[in-house]
């Protein structure tokens, strides 16, 4: 599915005799490749509108991108007067409301698969520290190494709490679900990013190889702090919420 949930959406929908035409990119599309039909965002004037348009369609290009997750694939789709029926519309035009609960449960889901990544990454980490010895004894037992694991433990219960808050209060549709899902995806975003850095750091040389799964994990945990916007952009959105 593609969507884009922030007002610069890439895509925009004109009325015409058949329906709408659609022109425009939606880009970073999760498996656009093998998609026949795909949810596109986009804005019909002022309002904001989703379509499906199949991937067959005339003026539909798929365009593959490079990916630093080597188990994901994204593209840009790029739309050039791809025109669809009315009964393409999903929901009502101006349906502004579907697009942030769509988001926020992306969200939630994104987090959720984050901290099984940052949970075997730390804990994978805390056993190699037990095995690897130097001068005569376990990484683990020096007391710098200790400190550093001690506190991405602390973090990574920290995120399982947030992501836990953030799925239960969208779930039961709470007023301020898209403010807790924002605060989770923004800090957990950030303490995934601190758990790879460190967990390569003290895996030491056998981190860096592309022998170790090591590097899949920091590549799916990089990918998930971008894929629905940025810890940044998510911390904007919760002020922008409270109207800051």
């Amino acid at each position: 599915a593609a969507c884009n949930w922030d007002e610069g959406s890439g895509v925009r929908a004109t009325p015409v005799a058949e329906g709408y035409s659609l022109s425009g990119i939606s880009g970073t599309v999760q498996d656009a490749q093998s998609a026949g039909v795909i949810l596109v965002a986009s804005h019909v004037g002022r309002e904001s509108a989703q379509f499906l348009v199949p991937t067959s369609s005339p003026g539909v290009t798929i365009a593959p991108l490079t990916t630093l997750d080597l188990s994901r694939r994204f593209a840009d789709v790029i739309l050039d007067d791809v025109v669809v029926p009315a009964s393409a519309v999903v929901g009502d035009i101006g349906g502004g409301n579907a697009l942030d609960r769509e988001l926020e449960v992306a969200l939630v889901l994104m987090c959720a698969e984050t901290i099984g990544v940052i949970d075997w990454m730390f804990n994978t980490t805390v056993e190699y520290s037990k095995d690897r010895t130097a001068f005569g004894r376990p990484i683990g037992s020096f007391q710098s190494l200790k400190h550093i694991m001690a506190d991405l433990g602390m973090y990574v219960e920290m995120a399982k709490a947030g992501a836990v808050a953030a799925a239960h209060a969208v779930q039961s549709r709470q007023e301020d679900a898209a403010e807790l899902a924002s605060m989770a995806a923004a800090f957990i975003g950030d303490v995934a990013i601190m758990v790879s850095q460190e967990s390569l750091q003290i895996h030491g040389g056998i981190g860096y190889t592309w022998e170790h799964d090591l590097h899949l994990y920091m590549r799916r945990a990089r990918s998930n702090s971008l894929m629905y916007g940025e810890p940044g952009w998510h911390r904007e959105r919760v002020c922008a919420i409270h109207g800051l």
